[in-house]
């Protein structure tokens, strides 16, 4: 498999990926004390509205 790009990783069906854009990205720890980064996203242009598509990862 091809390396793929967060935008591949984090891409949904009601954003265009040309319309997003990086306006964050935070490293962080988790509880195990392990390295990560968190990378946050912004568009001005969507389809539909909010929906909650992974209910069980939810609280």
């Amino acid at each position: 498999m091809p390396p793929r790009t967060v935008v591949d990783v984090m891409i949904i069906p009601t954003i265009d990926p040309a319309d997003l854009r990086t306006v964050h990205v935070m490293p962080y720890r988790n509880p195990e004390g392990r390295p990560g980064l968190g990378w946050f996203f912004a568009t001005a242009h969507w389809r539909g509205g909010p929906v909650n598509a992974e209910p069980p990862r939810s609280s």
